[in-house]
């Protein structure tokens, strides 16, 4: 076959071809087929230099500016070589279309990845057919040749970051600068507090006071707006800080809202260039990226909630960073450990980092990376030229930065939050903050500083002894006490009624004494003037020793009602049905009151049915102690301590445990506002059946004695308690008409638009409102990309099944097209499936609206202008540019008429 001269000018579809072919690269591509860093087995183990060391002939022709620049000599070979012919060729076309692209803008504007398949195709079939039907060729100088040339073209673009021309780097700032604007013009209206802002303000005020704010959210959003916060606040602001109590609050001037909604929209105007770049760096052209970016710029809803103050403008912005470092990472699989190789490895794992330590949310995102993940190493598994070494480095090198590395920044924020929140909210006269302090365990409220001055100053004795006047609180929450009071049930036993009561109260004052007590000798007392004689024990002898007397880990006991003088009691009769059904008809409750009194010596009431013992728990694990794990005993049992130690009672007749009972008596009944008490046999471990001593006063305790401590908590402890908070507790005041206003389903967020949009902000005086809607134009044609998705795999399984013969067409489609899309489906279907699932099986009692559909519009955009490419290459170039013109002015129309 005659040699072309280099002066020839190819077709305009080859140079097309060519041109875009060095730029796309399969996800999955690690054999022949698909990688074009294919390197035969023979050359695969061969180093850097020894490649440089290989001797080869100037092909290129004498223009080209990739000539070897050494005296090496000339070495003959077939110039009729079709491997020859191909690499001069190449390199012509992309040298002409590379100058024609800076210059003719028409030519970079409607150039398209896909047409590129059938030149290099029947380039290679014809090559490698010649080679084999026995031309004179030297197959080893050939396969150096190609060896030679790919390790160069290796090492020049593994110092490039993107693989983009100059009229691309002005589409990305142009895109860059227009997102901006549009995001930020007037930011700040309205000047009230809409939607969402309410609960930020609040924990980022909470990080400013240094007090405990719930929210349902990861720290990283918050702390970086209390940052913002802090610089652009003077500190006599600070100190003062603006209460975010209500939505529809006009914003006082001490808060530099447009400062804190600025730094979010900032970061969502960064998603159209970063689509772009996504979908060019993977060979897509202009016309398709543009779109994309399009579609994402001018969507009514993105930017409605991008110019808020809310953590989806962040998280939106880190999930795109993220599907971005993941594409531009599978491009170095070929040059594992480069210095690419690790920047957009790292870059990829900050991003999940970011994405999960914003909303729970992001955990998607992470679930997006991994399964991509799994499929590289997956084809890193089956490519030949990949050795067990080099495979078992790279997936630790993976696991490191995308598992480890995001674990260890998420618990660093977390230890960032704890440190920052170390006291307890103003929860006596404030709603939200008795909301949020009542969430907590005992041991976690506790560990707060309390902002109370007399809480402060009330002195609490360590050691609890017999006589002791203690008030006994249990860890359900909200935190409530053993309390009595003198009104009888309507029903059971008659007795006394004995309930859980919140608040500190004199009728929670019980005192500690002896059960099965024997009356020892009275302790007679002679007054020095009238010479009267008086016993110095209790008015019934025994029930409180003459010497001070520890309490400890399984003792036998009673408690006595310091008001009424009555003792608990339980005994076998079912609990009144205002406790609950459950436990008034299960067997295995038991009545608690109080019974008996005792007035005079000659009046006792110590019985069985009084007698309780008291059983220890691990402050950390709460399982039964043993003595092994507390150091301090008394006569070989550890002693209790006031707020320290956790504890059950446990009655000896009946062999039940005292529980706070779930439900609280009417409001009509006698005794309403409190919650039930009983006696729950063989019951488990919980919050309801766990108690502390929270008060413990003796008049003869030593001065020198020490003071009661609140239990030490770990930080694992608080990270694992506030994480099933977050997971399980919606926020204050979320009440169950918000959730009607604000929950829309799953099902109508891609295509029901007008169900779906959300008024965060009214104004009725001057007749204006915040609604966040989404684009018709971008979410209906978005939502068709999952669509054709799904139906061309079904219809290529259904043709592979019938055994359908596939021509070029479908063979490119499957390799270029449908393995690029299959990652924008993949992270689609990670960020919108799990919403449904929830949604349908009611686990969560979470709050869904068209906000948390976000980060799935985004895939799905990337997704139909990923598929539409293949669909471009089917018209001419003019038709390309006017359905573009025509969607992007139908965007614009339909974005300025909602706006």
């Amino acid at each position: 076959m005659p040699r072309p001269e280099p002066s020839k000018k190819p077709r305009q579809q080859d140079l097309q071809s060519d041109f875009d072919s060095p730029r796309f690269y399969d996800s999955k591509g690690m054999n022949s087929e698909q990688d074009p860093t294919y390197l035969p087995r023979s050359l695969s183990s061969l180093s850097d230099a020894t490649l440089a060391d290989i001797d080869h002939q100037q092909v290129y022709g004498e223009d080209s500016d990739q000539a070897d620049s050494g005296d090496a000599v000339e070495r003959s070979r077939p110039q009729d070589s079709l491997f020859h012919q191909r690499q001069l060729v190449q390199h012509h076309v992309q040298q002409q279309l590379k100058e024609q692209s800076k210059t003719n803008l028409w030519t970079w504007f409607t150039q398209n990845h896909i047409l590129f398949s059938h030149y290099t195709e029947s380039m290679r079939r014809r090559f490698w057919s010649s080679a084999q039907a026995g031309e004179d060729q030297d197959q080893t100088e050939l396969e150096k040749e190609a060896a030679k040339r790919l390790w160069q073209q290796s090492r020049d673009e593994a110092r490039t970051w993107f693989d983009l021309s100059q009229l691309d780097w002005i589409a990305v700032r142009s895109l860059v600068a227009i997102s901006i604007l549009v995001r930020i013009w007037r930011i700040g209206s309205p000047g009230e507090v809409v939607m969402d802002e309410a609960y930020l303000g609040q924990s980022v005020n909470g990080y400013l006071a240094n007090e405990y704010r719930f929210d349902i959210h990861p720290p990283l959003g918050k702390l970086f707006l209390a940052g913002i916060r802090s610089f652009f606040s003077t500190e006599a602001s600070q100190k003062e800080l603006f209460g975010f109590s209500e939505i529809g609050i006009k914003y006082p001037g001490t808060v530099p809202v447009v400062s804190m909604r600025t730094a979010f929209a900032f970061m969502s105007s960064m998603c159209p260039p970063l689509a772009y770049l996504t979908l060019k760096t993977t060979g897509h052209g202009p016309i398709t990226a543009l779109l994309a970016a399009t579609f994402l710029l001018f969507d009514n809803a993105l930017v409605a909630s991008n110019r808020l103050m809310v953590l989806d403008s962040p998280l939106l912005c880190f999930t795109a960073l993220s599907i971005m470092a993941w594409n531009m990472f599978t491009k170095q699989l070929s040059r594992p450990f480069t210095q690419m190789w690790w920047t957009w490895l790292l870059a990829t794992g900050l991003s999940i980092s970011a994405c999960l330590s914003l909303k729970l949310s992001g955990v998607f995102c992470c679930l997006t990376i991994y399964v991509l993940a799994t499929r590289a190493i997956v084809s890193l598994t089956q490519s030949r030229s990949t050795s067990s070494s080099s495979l078992a480095r790279q997936a630790s090198a993976m696991f490191g930065s995308l598992v480890l590395l995001p674990a260890a920044i998420y618990l660093l924020l977390f230890k960032m939050h704890f440190d920052s929140q170390t006291h307890q909210p103003m929860h006596r006269d404030k709603p939200q903050g008795e909301y949020d302090i009542n969430l907590l365990s005992y041991s976690y409220k506790n560990s707060l500083a309390s902002p109370y001055s007399y809480e402060k100053e009330n002195v609490i004795w360590s050691d609890v002894v017999y006589g002791s006047v203690v008030q006994l609180q249990n860890d359900v929450r909200p935190n409530t006490h053993l309390h009595s009071f003198d009104l009888p049930y309507q029903a059971g036993s008659k007795q006394q009624q004995v309930g859980a009561y919140e608040y500190v109260d004199m009728n929670n004052d019980w005192i500690v004494i002896l059960a099965n007590a024997t009356a020892p000798e009275p302790v007679i007392t002679i007054d020095d003037e009238t010479g009267e004689k008086s016993p110095l024990n209790s008015p019934i002898q025994g029930e409180i020793p003459a010497r001070l007397t520890y309490l400890k880990h399984g003792d036998l006991l009673r408690l006595r009602h310091l008001a009424t003088r009555k003792c608990l009691h339980s005994q076998n009769v079912r609990p009144a049905s205002v406790y609950g059904e459950k436990a008034h008809e299960d067997e295995r409750s038991f009545e608690v009151s109080a019974k008996g009194a005792a007035d005079s010596e000659s009046k006792r009431d110590d019985e069985p049915s009084d007698w309780w013992v008291i059983e220890m728990l691990d402050t950390d694990t709460f399982k039964p102690l043993s003595l092994e794990q507390n150091e301090k005993t008394v006569n070989g049992r550890p002693s209790v301590k006031a707020l320290s130690t956790p504890f059950r009672l446990r009655h000896v007749q009946e062999d039940c445990y005292l529980t706070v009972s779930p439900n609280e008596l009417p409001e009509s009944e006698q005794g309403g506002g409190r919650k039930g008490i009983f006696c729950q046999k063989d019951a488990k471990i919980e919050q309801s059946n766990v108690w502390h001593f929270s008060m413990n006063d003796h008049d003869f305790i030593p001065m020198d004695a020490d003071y009661a401590t609140y239990p030490d908590i770990s930080y694992w402890t608080k990270f694992s308690e506030l994480h099933r908070l977050m997971l399980t507790k919606p926020r204050a005041f979320e009440s169950s008409l918000t959730k009607e206003r604000r929950t829309v389903s799953p099902l109508k967020w891609p295509l029901n638009i007008g169900s779906t949009a959300l008024t965060v902000w009214k104004d009725l005086e001057r007749h204006q409102q915040v609604t966040i809607v989404g684009n018709p134009i971008v979410w209906w044609l978005s939502a068709l990309g999952p669509i054709a998705f799904m139906a061309s795999t079904v219809g290529l399984m259904v043709r592979a099944r019938l055994g359908i013969t596939e021509n070029r067409i479908i063979r490119d489609f499957k390799k270029y097209l449908l393995s690029d899309a299959s990652v924008y489906f993949t992270a689609w279907a990670a960020h919108y499936v799990p919403y449904l699932a929830l949604s349908m099986t009611q686990v969560s009692n979470r709050l869904y609206g068209p906000h948390h559909y976000f980060p799935a519009l985004f895939f799905s955009v990337l997704l139909t202008c990923s598929l539409s490419s293949g669909a471009m290459v089917l018209v001419p170039r003019k038709t390309r540019v006017g359905i573009l013109c025509g969607v992007t002015f139908l965007t614009l129309a339909v974005f300025y008429q909602f706006s």
